[in-house]
């Protein structure tokens, strides 16, 4: 796509998305600085409350245990599903159905992502939830029923497609309920939860629990947050690009609390959304034309293909193929015991994003995080390769679980700030129907990384393939650093609308 030279311009200045996503008048751009300083001006008399938005956002979180679940499904089941002595009818699993078996809830959630916008611009992303939620656990319940290989995988990909709907609905609910000065800590609790998901399945494989039980404590998980996600109301900006701003105004007031003043945040919300246009009901086809302006658009190709490289980085990988790796590099620790501690630093890895990403910032949180993730992978290339030339290298059997550790950290730093940021960028009058697409994508690279996994393992060794995924990881940090902008503390609406180059922002307090 061809750029004008006042693009070319404003990248060579270091402006990632120049401000053409929303064409605004200087008049317009004085309203909207007048209502950032009377937002300011808000917070600075009683801060929004905390508990009520702890509580919406733990409620879209607990959405995430069961997709960690759904991905940490496979990494302690294949061993099972591999072996004579399985309970499935016919035969076991070969290597093509392995890979189908750990990457088709990924194929399907892209679809799932897709299917997801029509509900989530017409119903919102609580609505959307509470319609899939069931759904999720219709399929894990056919997975405990299951007795072929074909019911397996089928029942695989209705939980896949129900992912990738909640997937995106649960992410654009928490990012857009939450006060900009939690924002970080509130989307970073999405990826905690669905790490302790990865975490808990990890350990009932090391039960000694059939695939089918496992499966079905998975599915035990999903009722509770129907239950909760009933009481909660809509997402208030979600509500004005429905033209319903009563009902947003009573949204953001129970969750900034009735001591905080909201009339400044529903006035930003608003002005973004009546920049559209005189119809202030963003239907899909109208979030579809804005998405087509030149300046929205190179905001979600430039994610599109930051989230596609992201996901052959190696973290998918790892999630899905936990226990074979361990196993392959013969380790001396139990590997599903080893497989409980990478997943346990899955959970420390989540909780320290959640706890400085708002205070660091979001650029050097995902440079020093994925720079780091990529010396880990090629680390445990090299051991894979001199476990390929020497018969014995038990001397360093500790070198593959400490860069497992390594990089299952950081990487668990660096995805959820990029997950954040996705939300951050993305302007409040496209959200509903940009989340999905840039999900679907992701999903799509989750499928493609799985699925490719043993292909690559097999022709160039499990060192080449490392390799590839630290190479990645680096090109992912220099296009961090050379395009993405800093959004900590920034309002929702202000990153839509202002040039990253601008140095006098509002920020709120």
């Amino acid at each position: 796509m061809e750029m004008s030279q006042k693009d070319n311009a404003s990248l060579e200045r270091g402006e990632l998305f120049p401000n053409e996503a929303v064409d605004i008048s200087d008049e317009r751009s004085r309203s909207k600085q007048s209502l950032d300083k009377e937002e300011k001006l808000a917070s600075t008399g009683h801060s929004p409350a905390l508990l009520p938005q702890i509580v919406g956002g733990g409620v879209s979180a607990l959405v995430q245990v069961g997709l960690g679940m759904a991905a940490g499904y496979s990494g302690v089941t294949i061993p099972q599903l591999t072996r004579d002595n399985t309970t499935i009818s016919g035969a076991v699993f070969d290597d093509n159905q392995v890979a189908l078996f750990s990457s088709v809830v990924y194929l399907t959630a892209t679809v799932g992502c897709l299917v997801g916008i029509l509900p989530t611009v017409k119903f919102g992303p609580r609505t959307t939830m509470l319609i899939c939620l069931p759904i999720l656990l219709s399929g894990w319940i056919s997975l405990y029923f299951s007795t072929t290989i074909p019911m397996i995988q089928a029942s695989r990909g209705l939980i896949g497609v129900t992912i990738g709907v909640i997937e995106s609905a649960s992410y654009q609910y928490t990012t857009e309920i939450s006060h900009s000065s939690i924002r970080g800590m509130m989307v970073g609790a999405l990826d905690t939860l669905r790490q302790i998901g990865v975490l808990l399945v990890y350990g009932l494989g090391a039960t000694g629990l059939t695939w089918q039980h496992i499966g079905l404590i998975c599915g035990v998980t999903v009722a509770p947050v129907i239950a909760a996600l009933i009481f909660l109301p809509h997402s208030p900006r979600w509500l004005v690009t429905q033209g319903r701003t009563q009902e947003a105004s009573r949204s953001l007031a129970f969750y900034r609390g009735p001591r905080y003043d909201t009339t400044a945040e529903l006035a930003s919300i608003s002005t973004q959304v009546e920049d559209v246009g005189k119809d202030s009901n963003l239907s899909i086809a109208n979030q579809l034309r804005v998405m087509m302006q030149k300046g929205t658009l190179k905001v979600i190709l430039y994610l599109t293909i930051l989230f596609l490289a992201a996901q052959f980085t190696g973290n998918i990988v790892v999630v899905a193929y936990i226990v074979p790796i361990l196993e392959a590099a013969d380790i001396s620790m139990n590997a599903f015991v080893a497989a409980m501690v990478v997943g346990g630093i899955r959970v420390v890895g989540t909780i320290c994003s959640l706890l400085f990403v708002d205070h660091v910032g979001r650029k050097p949180a995902l440079l020093v995080s994925f720079l780091t993730c990529g010396i880990s992978l090629v680390s445990l290339g090299f051991f894979f390769s001199l476990k390929s030339h020497y018969d014995d290298v038990r001397g360093m059997d500790w070198v593959p679980l400490m860069c497992l550790v390594v990089f299952t950290f950081f990487s668990c730093v660096g995805h959820p700030t990029l997950n954040l940021v996705r939300g951050e960028l993305l302007p409040t009058t496209v959200r509903s129907a940009a989340m999905p697409l840039l999900c679907s994508v992701m999903f799509g690279g989750f499928f493609l990384a799985s699925q490719t996994f043993p292909l690559m393992a097999s022709s160039l060794g499990a060192s080449g393939t490392f390799w590839i995924y630290g190479g990645m990881c680096g090109l992912v940090a220099t296009a961090t650093a050379g395009v993405i902008p800093e959004t900590r503390n920034e309002i929702l609406e202000n990153i839509a609308l202002e040039k990253k180059g601008r140095k006098n922002r509002s920020r709120r307090e």
